[in-house]
């Protein structure tokens, strides 16, 4: 049994495939992206 810790689950393999990865992360990073857009859009 694998016993990784939180961090490794999202890239813990499953036979040849990597996991993929929940809509949440996904909904996750474009939230960031679009912060980071908007800080960026103020500064300069």
């Amino acid at each position: 049994m694998w016993r990784g810790g939180l961090s490794e689950r999202r890239t813990a393999p499953l036979g040849r495939e990597a996991a993929p990865k929940p809509a949440s992360a996904v909904y996750q990073e474009y939230r960031m992206q679009w912060f980071r857009d908007c800080c960026a859009a103020e500064r300069g």
